[in-house]
């Protein structure tokens, strides 16, 4: 069995592991009044692999933004919050290649590559003939894949900032 766990666009990775990682006393949670206890999941779930789905026909548009991402509390931009999205992420699907200019393209796996050299890149597109699978990913290549390190998510800086926030749930 897999949970697979869609957040949005503008979604951030941390919280969403830390959640699975650590239990509700580390992330300091607490049940509202008249709430059940808030469960622990360590050992119940594991997180498998943090994937980042990219839009790459409009990714250096939103990375070169210089306005405030409209709610985020911190006042940061979208090339931060996508910069950390590529940094936190196992798997790295380059999406909607078929609409990307080769330029783009390259720059685009460049960029994954420096900040993110133990990602795994996927290709897809909308056009068939982009890789064997008709330009779709195969859900043997996102699930029971094992990429997820604790350990070297921890080392993040990233990580330590993100237990000293207070979040607001997406949902």
């Amino acid at each position: 069995d897999a949970i697979l766990i869609e957040s949005t666009g503008i979604g951030e990775p941390l919280p969403i592991a830390q959640s699975f990682c650590l239990t509700p006393e580390e992330l300091e949670l607490e049940p509202e009044e008249g709430e059940e206890e808030i469960p622990n999941l360590i050992g119940r779930v594991h997180v498998d692999a943090m994937i980042t789905v990219v839009d790459s026909a409009q990714f250096f548009d939103l990375w070169n933004r210089i306005d405030a991402i409209e709610g985020d509390d911190l006042g940061r931009g979208f090339g931060e919050l996508l910069a950390e999205q590529l940094q936190f992420a196992d798997i790295v699907i380059l999406n909607k290649l078929d609409l990307a200019t080769d330029d783009d393209i390259q720059q685009l796996k460049s960029l994954v590559a420096i900040t993110n050299p133990r990602a795994r890149i996927l290709e897809a597109s909308l056009k068939a003939s982009l890789n064997e699978n008709g330009g779709k990913i195969s859900t043997e290549q996102l699930l029971n894949v094992n990429l997820f390190d604790m350990d070297a998510a921890m080392q993040m800086d990233a990580w330590m900032e993100e237990l000293q926030k207070e979040h607001t749930p997406e949902s």
